[in-house]
């Protein structure tokens, strides 16, 4: 081969060298595009999930602290219907057909609201336009001026909610739709229990009752207190202290979810002495709004004093204190078995869940020993959540 020919074939071969590296580069530059490209995609379409995500846990967010919030402010609107409508129970029964009968035509929640309120649609149909006076010029109007008060800070649906929640407060203060069969404070009994109900009834007490012995992280006052009633109604003579702690339970039914209930822990208990190692506490702000809604009903002022003496006060730190309802919720399942009249049934259903009434004697929830360092009423504090 000529040394022109050899050049020529050595600068081609270089040539296409240089074009096949300039072809990388630029498969390189376009791939980097490309993945620059994808790259910009992904973390615009995880910038869009994110805030997505956000404004939804925001959503979440906020409608947890509306339910809080609402929560904790039930029993003052209560208090204002109940302040309208004072010991008359007819005029409370008018004022909650005519909220039925307005739930009939709302949305899903108020419609079975109304199918599970305990009354027959012909003891509500019509209630609005039957124009009752002491019914428009009372507790509807002052429901009304609620509905718009929640309506605006909170918006229809969610006040809707909690008006629902008002009306049922009213039917179990004074015993009225599903609540019927349950022992009005005023002493006024309805209705009468089939054995079948009764055994029922009697067994999903217990079961609540074991709940709050063994699971307090699990439980709740509400079920407890309101299935407490429905069986105590069934004794025809309950002794005062029966009786007493019946409207000490009811007060318990009326505070709700603001009670919390736990085991007092062993560092705690390794520098007191208590006979109940139990406390269900509520800050004594939400425990006197309960106070005064059945203040408002209530006849007898004897026994509704009777019964809030009932609530053991947990010492003050910074001039506030809590209200512990265990004891008397105890006591009031001991006072149930010592006059319940099946007790050969009540004796049967406590053994299958394990529950001590074997000892009746009663408990006082009182705290000795070392509480001069306030560890005790700290862990309560805290508990309790002030």
């Amino acid at each position: 081969m000529s040394k022109k020919k050899a050049k020529e074939k050595s600068l081609n071969k270089y040539m296409r060298k240089m074009e096949e590296e300039k072809s990388r580069k630029k498969q390189i530059e376009t791939d980097k595009d490309a993945l620059a490209e994808k790259t910009n995609e992904n973390q615009e379409r995880n910038k869009k999930q994110n805030d997505r995500r956000g404004r939804e846990d925001f959503a979440l967010s906020k409608e947890a602290i509306k339910k809080e919030l609402i929560n904790k402010k039930i029993s003052p609107y209560v208090c204002r219907i109940a302040s309208h409508l004072g010991d008359d129970k007819q005029l409370a029964k008018d004022f909650v057909l005519e909220e039925i009968d307005a739930a009939f035509v709302g949305n899903r929640d108020s419609k079975n609201f109304v199918i599970n309120s305990g009354f027959e649609k012909d003891e509500y149909s019509g209630a609005m336009s039957r124009g009752i006076k002491a019914v428009e010029d009372g507790p509807q109007e002052e429901m009304n001026q609620i509905r718009i008060e929640l309506a605006t800070k909170y918006g229809i649906p969610y006040a809707s909610k909690v008006l629902l929640s008002v009306v049922d407060r009213i039917m179990q203060l004074y015993a009225l739709g599903r609540y019927r069969n349950v022992l009005n404070h005023a002493g006024v009994v309805e209705g009468a229990f089939s054995s079948g109900e009764a055994y029922k009834s009697l067994k999903g007490l217990l079961q609540s009752y074991e709940d709050f012995l063994y699971k307090p992280k699990l439980f709740g006052t509400g079920d407890l207190s309101t299935s407490f009633i429905s069986v105590a109604r069934g004794i025809d003579e309950p002794t005062e202290e029966l009786s007493d702690h019946i409207n000490f339970m009811i007060l318990v039914s009326m505070a709700g979810k603001r009670i919390k209930t736990a085991f007092i822990p062993r560092e705690i208990l390794s520098i007191v002495h208590t006979d109940l190692e139990i406390v269900s506490t509520i800050d004594i702000k939400h425990w006197k709004e309960t106070l005064h809604a059945l203040s408002l009903v209530e006849k007898n002022q004897a026994a509704f004093f009777r019964a809030i003496e009932l609530g053991r006060q947990v010492g003050d730190i910074n001039d506030v204190c809590a209200i512990n309802v265990a004891p008397a919720i105890y006591n009031a399942f001991n006072l149930l078995f010592r006059e319940h009249p099946d007790k050969s049934e009540l004796k049967r259903l406590a053994d299958e869940f394990n529950l001590p009434f074997e000892d009746l004697s009663f408990v006082t929830g009182s705290v000795s020993g070392a509480v001069s360092d306030n560890k005790y009423k700290e862990w309560v504090f805290k508990h309790t959540g002030i």
